[in-house]
């Protein structure tokens, strides 16, 4: 029995608070997710406005504890993620998408936001202190429910800890077989989240409370149906073609996500013997006979990018040798003469560790690109820059319109399209791989970036750089 009476409970700022990038309703990504990220998503998916609203009307309910685990001087929210996104972006609607950050300013502009600066926190002892109670919230309708696929989710990272199925049936009064179907479905999600898939039905797939889990498990539940597709009963291997597998099964997806087919089309095992068959046909599956791994065909059953969060950008040619900069001067060599300031800014970035100082880089980085733009452009005889029905002064103009200037189409200065395009991706672009969140991050104390993400605003202005750093 978990003695609650222990635990501490006592106000915390919102300032200080972390969304939890291990939470069920996040789907699963190669690496968490930075804070802005999940922000994003809390608010695109899951009615994220709507709670903001009644707290904007009707003031946050005392009795609204969230559950904390303080973790480096901060606290991880495992549970009132939701809430805790909801007062973020009250507080800060620059925080929000693009899309919907006018809806959340008219809601911040009548909120007093002394009253929303801080929340009452149950502080767990640990991560796994907490799962039962929140388990127990999440079956209530007194929140927002976690679908089938969030608690599959939950399951199946008590048991990536090591808690195994037969002691989560015990801890949580549930049968070894419905653990077990819970373990399954994450499986099969995750295998989902893997296949290549156009963008707009990936962006379905990767919503864990809306992709329809339920048709797809009708599928692979059905023997016949894993017999046709070569699938094992325990769905660790195939034995067909990879190709052809992969084939078939980013087929199924795209009808599950899209509802071409669902519990109606698919109503009885003959149904879906009938339907498998002809995606078998069409994908060319053939039974050879050899086993193969799924997870060597999927790796990590992981998505290979989250366009639910950014949206994808082109990429650059760079050398696969990774400094311990941001970048080394074999990925951006330096060949202006006389450009002494220039060259100091270029040598500290190229000793300066991201590791240990990712927000350092990234603040430096994006003054030395600036820098390196207007050196540039000076070299190039340019003094003025059309901004709008505006004529500017060089010296007048902002970093982000310099970069509007040297990616138009119509400028003569870059040849290449390609470059073009992704510095206008850098530019516009509302992903931590962007000049917005560059610009923010100096300024609001929500934001900092993690290693990868420091390295991540590398790869779109690489081309341009090699341009701007060459006589």
């Amino acid at each position: 029995m978990i003695n609650y009476s222990i635990w501490v409970s006592k106000p915390v700022r919102v300032t200080d608070t972390n969304l939890d990038p291990e939470n069920p309703r996040v789907p699963p990504t190669p690496s968490s997710l930075a804070q802005l990220e999940l922000i994003h998503l809390f608010c695109r998916h899951y009615e994220v406005h709507s709670l903001a609203k009644s707290i904007a009307e009707d003031g946050y309910f005392p009795d609204e504890r969230i559950v904390v685990i303080e973790q480096d001087g901060s606290y991880i929210v495992l549970e009132g993620n939701r809430r805790i996104t909801a007062l973020k972006v009250l507080m800060n609607p620059d925080l929000a998408p693009d899309e919907m950050k006018s809806k959340f300013q008219l809601l911040a502009e009548v909120v007093d936001r002394k009253l929303i600066a801080q929340c009452d926190a149950l502080i767990a002892p640990s991560r796994n202190a907490a799962t039962k109670l929140i388990l127990e919230k999440h079956t209530q309708q007194s929140v927002l429910t976690w679908s089938p696929l969030m608690k599959a989710e939950f399951y199946r990272k008590m048991t990536d800890q090591g808690i195994s199925a037969s002691d989560i049936s015990r801890q949580y009064n549930l049968t070894a077989s419905s653990v077990q179907g819970f373990l399954r479905m994450s499986r099969m999600y995750r295998l989902a989240l893997a296949v290549e898939l156009p963008s707009n039905i990936r962006e379905l797939v990767l919503d864990p409370q809306k992709f329809p889990i339920s048709t797809l498990e009708r599928v692979y539940d059905i023997a016949d149906a894993r017999k046709t597709l070569t699938l094992s009963d325990d769905l660790a291997t195939i034995s067909c073609s990879p190709s052809d597998f992969k084939k078939a099964f980013s087929q199924i997806v795209s009808d599950v996500a899209t509802g071409a087919q669902d519990s109606r089309t698919l109503d009885t095992a003959n149904d879906i013997r009938d339907y498998t068959r002809k995606v078998a046909e069409s994908a060319g599956i053939k039974e050879t006979g050899v086993q193969v791994k799924i997870d060597t065909i999927f790796p990590q059953h992981q998505p290979s990018s989250l366009s639910l969060i950014t949206k994808t950008t082109p990429k650059t040619t760079r050398s696969t040798r990774q400094s311990k900069s941001l970048f080394g001067a074999s990925d951006i060599p330096f060949k202006l003469k006389g450009a002494s300031s220039l060259r100091r800014f270029y040598d500290e970035l190229r000793v300066l560790p991201v590791k240990a100082y990712p927000n350092t880089s990234a603040i430096l980085f994006r003054v030395f690109v600036d820098k390196a733009a207007r050196h540039y452009l000076k070299r190039k005889g340019v003094k003025t820059i059309a901004v709008g029905r505006q004529t500017k002064k060089l010296a007048d103009v902002t970093f982000g319109e310099i970069l509007d200037f040297l990616s138009e189409k119509s400028n003569p200065l870059i040849s290449d399209d390609n470059i073009k395009k992704a510095v206008r991706t850098f530019k516009s672009s509302s992903s931590f791989k962007s000049l917005s969140i560059l610009n923010s991050i100096v300024h609001n104390e929500e934001l900092s970036f993690t290693e990868p993400q420091a390295r991540d605003l590398f790869p779109n202005v690489e081309g341009l750089l090699k341009i701007l750093l060459s006589e």
